[in-house]
């Protein structure tokens, strides 16, 4: 509850702080002094004391009254027009901002109700990019690994730059949202960086897609170093988001044992739906990212159970100067191998690829 307290007065404050319209202060002043100051000449304030004293405060009639009235109406009227023309220019501008959206398909089947459709009920007109996967499944697990690669990367690089040219816009809102495999999501997340502003979606089964804002709480990812060696020049992250992920289950992909673990403290699908929660663990993955480099480390293995936004949200963060990193794709199966592929990228040099 504290937590969740701090974090609203934390975003009260940068709404006080938030940078204003300068056009948008001016107009209202102007409304305030105008039609404000020509009310206040109609008004008689008056003060009595309990032993009968009258004090009375009016506004003194003069033979330029008429002028003073004219002067002060004028001046709200001015307000309210640059108010007017402020409003309608932010519309304009909005219009020609355009609303990308990626949708990541994956998991199975498609989702009925396609998150364009939400985003266009929630933000207007938007240009759909959808990576469909489907046809990279059967019988719901993953097996045209490389072709799910080879379409996550096109749609994201020269599709998502074609858009972008088609709309003929100087802005763009991107949202990016689905259900991929987990390293695809990362992936995604890492060739489009952290340089912009991305709207994150999520979906939840009963209630549809839903945009990640929100406060903080109490439930934080909790790291633990306990079992990182840093002699050794690989390293295991496993981050237990949604699920617990047994280290059991990792068999051979553990190497030489050396591993960082990051649980919650309550596991449940939806942990990390809110955006400042999300926003703080970026910060302290990004720092677990730079203690493996000044560390030596030279390939980091991910295993990730978390919702699509959270792999996302992890993969901008890692950059070029971060060593090799590559995520795992979890199969539910009779057999011992758990993780059997897995998106290999940021290697100097290489493309990102399918590991085996």
């Amino acid at each position: 509850m504290r937590i969740f307290l701090i974090s609203m007065f934390k975003q009260g404050f940068k709404f006080l702080i938030r940078p204003r319209n300068v056009v948008f202060l001016s107009a209202r002043l102007m409304m305030l002094v105008g039609f404000g100051g020509r009310a206040m000449t109609h008004f008689i304030f008056g003060v009595e004391s309990s032993v009968g004293d009258k004090v009375t405060l009016a506004y003194q009639r003069t033979d330029n009254e008429l002028i003073l009235n004219s002067i002060l109406l004028f001046i709200g009227f001015v307000g309210f027009m640059i108010l007017v023309y402020e409003v309608i220019t932010i519309i304009r501008l909005r219009k020609k901002t355009s609303q990308i959206v990626i949708e990541h398909i994956g998991l199975r089947e498609r989702i009925s109700s396609p998150l364009i459709n939400a985003v266009t009920l929630k933000e207007g007109k938007a240009d759909s990019l959808p990576i469909d996967l489907n046809d990279c499944y059967e019988n719901g697990v993953v097996t045209k690994a490389e072709l799910a690669l080879q379409t996550t990367l096109f749609s994201l690089s020269k599709t998502l730059h074609n858009l972008k040219n088609q709309v003929g816009i100087r802005d763009s809102n991107v949202h990016y949202g689905g259900m991929p495999p987990v390293p695809l999501g990362f992936l995604a997340g890492y060739t489009l960086g952290n340089t912009s502003e991305i709207n994150l979606w999520d979906y939840n089964r009963d209630e549809g897609w839903y945009k990640v804002d929100g406060f903080n709480d109490s439930n934080n990812p909790v790291v633990n170093w306990d079992l990182y060696k840093d002699e050794s020049d690989e390293v295991c992250l496993i981050l237990g988001i949604s699920f617990f992920v047994h280290v059991s289950a990792l068999g051979e992909r553990i190497g030489g044992g050396s591993h960082v673990s990051i649980s919650m403290p309550s596991t449940k699908h939806d942990n990390m739906s809110s955006i400042e929660k999300l926003k703080n663990f970026q910060s302290e993955f990004r720092e677990i990212m730079n203690k493996f480099t000044s560390d030596g480390i030279r390939r980091v293995h991910i295993f990730c159970a978390a919702q699509a936004s959270f792999n996302f949200a992890m993969g901008q963060q890692i950059t070029k100067n971060h060593p090799t990193c590559i995520v795992y794709e979890f199969v539910n199966s009779e057999s011992d191998m758990k993780y059997p592929w897995g998106i290999k990228f940021n290697e100097k040099s290489s493309e990102p690829s399918v590991y085996r």
